[in-house]
């Protein structure tokens, strides 16, 4: 790591980053995880100190460095056309991304969660700076204050919640239900927590390239049962499966709508094939429910 002496100045803050709103975004997100190993990899030595936030909406790089020629370079071999702010600029754009003012659903909680489990990866590995520090608790402290003391996410539903939502629409109930989801990560883990305390599925499958990540994820739902993600095509027809897992189309899922009687896959883009509802719809389902 760069081991200049730390100035807490919020000069030395800089955000890097491509979102849902830049047209470059649908060709990251199938390598999203691979640029960010090597995101690490590369710009950990080159400043104080780094955090990425990657998630389904967005690619973000975070960096304290007092030298930033470098480091921009290398996020530029990185990334295509990102936008860049420093100091105020990209401190006050983490604390309106932890607040939910810029996901696509204004106020949605998902996002909160996502920030702090990004700087808490990056600091476990000993690669944030005391002022990345500062400046991603100051964002995740403003964010669960935003919605504990404004209306910004009252009635409104995140998008793991929708497709539960949208697939119990669909089926007009899911209390005695066969459901299947796909992935474990937070978005996967706020289906399940919503699948499981407002309705009584006969059985929850959870599948993910990981097989520990999906026992991790299946507490969400007691009873649950964890697969791997190669197991999927082995098991008998559900009556919903919900899909959220980063990477882009799976070979593992193509034949996923053949076992399902509906199929909602809010990965962007989708991993499955010829899904019925997608986080376009879902968009769209949480527009009409506000």
């Amino acid at each position: 790591m760069y081991s200049e002496p730390e100035d807490l100045g919020l000069q030395s803050l800089l955000a890097y980053g491509v979102t849902f709103r830049d047209s470059c975004f649908a060709d990251l997100l199938p390598v999203a995880e691979g640029i960010k190993r090597r995101a690490y990899e590369l710009l950990a030595p080159l400043s104080r100190g780094v955090v990425v936030l990657s998630t389904c909406n967005r690619f973000e790089v975070y960096l304290d460095s007092p030298a930033p020629g470098r480091s921009e370079e290398v996020i530029r071999s990185l990334l295509k056309a990102p936008w860049r702010l420093e100091g105020e600029e990209a401190a006050r754009h983490l604390l309106r991304v932890a607040a939910g003012l810029e996901s696509q659903i204004v106020g949605e909680d998902e996002v909160l969660g996502q920030v702090r489990e990004a700087w808490l990866e990056a600091r476990r590995a000993g690669l944030t700076s005391e002022l990345l520090d500062a400046v991603f608790h100051s964002a995740i402290s403003a964010g669960a204050r935003a919605r504990r003391e404004t209306r910004i996410s009252k009635g409104v539903l995140g998008y793991p919640q929708a497709a539960v939502e949208l697939g119990a629409r669909a089926l007009g109930d899911l209390d005695g239900r066969r459901v299947l989801v796909v992935g474990a990560g937070m978005a996967a883990r706020a289906m399940l927590r919503h699948l499981c305390t407002k309705w009584r599925p006969s059985s929850v499958i959870v599948a993910d390239r990981n097989p520990a990540r999906a026992s991790e994820a299946a507490s969400e739902c007691p009873g649950a049962k964890a697969i791997s993600l190669a197991e999927v095509n082995a098991i008998d027809s559900v009556d919903l499966a919900l899909v959220a897992i980063k990477g882009g189309p799976r070979p593992e899922l193509t034949n996923l709508r053949s076992r399902c009687k509906v199929l909602v896959d809010i990965s962007t883009p989708p991993a499955s094939t010829l899904p019925d509802y997608t986080a376009r719809e879902v968009e769209v389902f949480v527009e009409e429910s506000a």
